[in-house]
């Protein structure tokens, strides 16, 4: 679910993302001796994944005759997880359009 807003040369965005999955199972594990001690089981066994993520992004358009130009920033950051990682991200985005 997103908000998204726009004035003038400005547009940016702000929302929330959920994902969750159920359950995954192992079988057939092959790889050699010292890779198989490495793996932690019960990690890897976890009643199953979330994750919820707050995303936000701001633009800038600048207009010219034969093209327009979009500078970008945008960031996410992982809140409330289980089953997996937490993450922050940060891109810059620049785009052309012809």
């Amino acid at each position: 679910m997103t908000a998204h807003a726009e004035r003038d040369r400005w547009s940016g965005f702000f929302g929330w993302d959920f994902w969750a999955k159920g359950r995954d199972s192992l079988a057939d594990i092959r790889a050699c001796l010292d890779t198989l001690q490495k793996l932690d089981i019960c990690k890897a066994r976890l009643p199953f994944a979330l994750q919820f993520k707050i995303l936000g992004s701001a633009a800038y358009r600048v207009d010219h005759d034969d093209c327009t130009w979009i500078l970008s920033l945008n960031v996410d950051k992982t809140f409330i997880r289980a089953g997996m990682g937490k993450d922050f991200t940060v891109t810059l985005g620049i785009e052309a359009h012809f």
